[in-house]
């Protein structure tokens, strides 16, 4: 694939800047629920299959919120690997770290259920490190909140703050009650 961006407008991995905001664009991890569904290594409600399927076989590229976004986000990056696994690319580029937590991540209603049942271990990698769901990953300044949030809306998606970029390397993920979450492996597409 090719394409063309306009002088000085590209969203690289980077520009994110202590003290952003840590964005996702929509839900993840409906496509790895889904997958895993077809592993056998869970079950999701009939009213819900159609749903992740289309998740995972059919996911819509965020184009028109990628160009938006060149006027306001620093860093981006699509999240094809898992959100620990992209973000982390966008860390390392930038030299910096984040702080990010597991109830702000917009997730599908069917993997949120898991996190409060049985299957929550199962559920937190899903969230964190769930593969292919294509959505964006970006970081922006807390100026540019009100504008993205708008944006988002309008485009019908329920993208979040997830976090803040800090200046201590590293990701670090922490749970409801402020624990700090041991992160799993990234999505690996020989692996799964």
């Amino acid at each position: 694939a090719m394409g063309e961006v306009p002088p000085h407008k590209a969203l690289k991995r980077s520009g994110a800047k202590v003290g952003d905001e840590v964005w996702v664009s929509h839900e993840i991890g409906g496509a790895a629920l889904r997958l895993y569904a077809c592993w056998g290594k869970t079950t999701i409600p009939a009213a819900h299959v159609e749903a992740l399927m289309l998740r995972m076989e059919m996911p819509e590229p965020r184009i028109a919120l990628g160009e938006f976004l060149r006027d306001f986000a620093h860093s981006a990056i699509d999240i094809s690997d898992g959100l620990c696994g992209d973000l982390s690319h966008i860390l390392r580029a930038s030299n910096v770290g984040a702080d990010i937590h597991l109830s702000a991540i917009p997730v599908p209603q069917s993997l949120h259920e898991k996190l409060l049942g049985s299957e929550r271990e199962m559920a937190v990698k899903l969230h964190l490190c769930g593969g292919d769901d294509y959505e964006l990953c970006f970081t922006a300044p807390p100026s540019a909140h009100a504008a993205i949030a708008a944006k988002l809306a309008a485009f019908s998606l329920r993208g979040k703050v997830i976090g803040h970029i800090v200046a201590k390397p590293g990701l670090r993920a922490f749970d409801e009650q402020g624990a700090a979450l041991p992160l799993p492996p990234s999505f690996d597409h020989f692996r799964g």
